[in-house]
């Protein structure tokens, strides 16, 4: 049994390779650009998976299929992790994107792949027909951290502008209008041709999810484009940051917010290292537990990692709640709120933009995160993540 990679006549595949993608004109987009490799045993093909580079040193695995009778014999994982090692060399991350059947959701989360973000709409808007897995049909509506937080902080009765860029297409259009929909500014939102939007496809199995990135026109968002917006931002009383814009572009904002003495809320997702000038120079930053670890490193432990950053360092839990240590030294963490959890997908999303909306509004860092808990809690309570946040009012109604 050996695995080897195809660089010709790669059609010669592609009856398998319809299995897992079942429209060959989506197969075309990539199969030309990809490496393709090829397991097999005594000149049979077992399972076939295909690579797509990124920028940044990222990767996406585009197709992976096991022939239907050598199923459930380990040759999936064997070539997962075949890929995974061979791209260690020149990818710091390995993407893939799947759908909602929690069998394939299993796979990959036993094969070491963790959440990472959402693709709006991008079975819908790409395959003529209706795509299943197991028999699930799998659901897309709009999303994205930045989004999703602008979308949770407008809803919460705040003024917001989102500044980014999208792709002039479908998911493009159909972003803008979601946004100016629930009324977030997009005045200052660049239409790029060319580049697709920016997606992030979110699974749901079992009340969580798991999210998989394709950053499109979000990786065009550069120093130029921020210098051209630099008037705008002084004009509001703080600004929300996150990783899905190239991380160069991140830091660029933060010194600028900083030189304006413009409060800056960091949410490091997706994680990734953030130079420790960096996060002294914004006023909050926001991780999960893993992206904490990833960010600050596991010298520390949480609460000595909190009193070292007092009411800048904020860790989200989950089910356990909020943490953070005030400027007397007491570490301070507001229990969730237990909730009828249908989809978790946009809680920690939720989570920071109720805490950037109070804290604009003068709250105390206690309040904040209180009233921010309540927000995330009753977020997942409802399916999707934009469609599930709730409103001041419902806040406030669930708080008294």
């Amino acid at each position: 049994m050996e695995i080897r990679q195809i660089t010709e006549d790669k059609d010669n595949y592609l009856e398998m390779l319809l299995i897992a993608d079942p429209q060959e004109n989506m197969i075309r987009r990539y199969l030309d650009k990809s490496d393709m490799f090829v397991l097999e045993d005594a000149g049979e093909v077992l399972t076939i998976g295909v690579v797509e580079h990124m920028k940044n040193k990222r990767c996406e695995l585009k197709n992976l299929v096991t022939a239907q009778e050598y199923r459930r014999q380990g040759y999936g994982t064997y070539m997962v992790n075949y890929l995974s090692e061979y791209y260690s060399v020149t990818c710091d991350v390995m993407y893939v994107g799947t759908g909602n059947d929690s069998n394939t959701l299993d796979f990959y989360k036993q094969c070491g792949f963790v959440n990472s973000h959402i693709v709006a709409n991008f079975f819908v808007d790409h395959y003529e027909k209706p795509i299943y897995e197991n028999g699930i049909s799998l659901s897309y509506i709009p999303g994205g951290k930045g989004a999703n937080q602008a979308v949770a902080m407008a809803k919460l009765g705040a003024e917001v502008e989102m500044f980014g860029c999208v792709g002039n297409d479908d998911n493009g259009r159909r972003m803008l209008d979601n946004l100016n929909r629930v009324g977030v500014k997009t005045e200052h939102i660049q239409v790029l041709e060319g580049v697709p939007t920016g997606i992030a496809m979110i699974t749901v199995g079992e009340s969580d999810n798991t999210i998989i990135v394709v950053p499109g026109a979000n990786g065009k968002v550069d120093k130029a484009y921020v210098d051209g917006i630099k008037d705008e931002l002084v004009k509001y009383d703080m600004v929300v940051l996150q990783h899905e814009i190239p991380l160069e572009t991140v830091h660029y904002i933060a010194e600028f917010c900083y030189e304006k003495n413009i409060p800056v809320v960091l949410n490091p997702a997706p994680a990734a290292e953030v130079p420790m000038d960096i996060i002294d120079k914004v006023t909050y930053v926001t991780p999960n537990e893993h992206e904490a670890v990833l960010v600050f490193g596991d010298e520390l432990s949480t609460e000595n990692l909190l009193k070292k950053y007092p009411e800048k360092l904020v860790i989200t839990q989950g089910s356990r709640g909020v943490s953070t240590c005030l400027k007397n030294g007491e570490v301070l963490t507001v229990p969730a709120r237990k909730a009828n959890v249908v989809d978790t997908t946009g809680a920690g999303d939720t989570l920071n933009g109720a805490f950037s909306v109070r804290i604009a509004a003068g709250d105390d860092m206690k309040s904040a995160l209180t009233y921010a808990n309540v927000a995330a809690s009753l977020s997942t309570e409802k399916f999707g993540a934009q469609t599930g946040m709730p409103t001041a009012e419902e806040v406030e109604k669930e708080m008294k």
